[in-house]
């Protein structure tokens, strides 16, 4: 049974540290040959004040793998390193 992947992010940043997150994020997950949904806060204002809601926090990339919050880019990566990434998507 796969796993119900959500991936907010913003299309409408000036930040470059959050484009190269969202990025990496979505690199991440296609590398793991996982399917996700992805929802642009940006440009659907509901979506946003869900994930607000759902995860307590503002930033953005916000992952979330079966209802849970898993975090941004930082801390999928430290999951990735310590090789429990795979597990956790798949």
């Amino acid at each position: 049974m796969s796993k119900h992947i959500q991936l907010y992010t913003s299309s409408a940043t000036s930040s470059l540290k959050i484009k190269k997150d969202q990025t990496a994020l979505k690199s991440l997950l296609e590398a793991k040959r996982v399917k996700y949904e992805e929802y642009d806060i940006a440009s659907d204002q509901a979506r946003k004040e869900e994930m607000q809601q759902r995860s307590g926090k503002t930033t953005i990339p916000q992952l979330f793998i079966d209802g849970k919050f898993v975090g941004g880019y930082d801390e999928a990566s430290e999951l990735e390193e310590d090789g429990q990434f795979a597990a956790l998507v798949q």
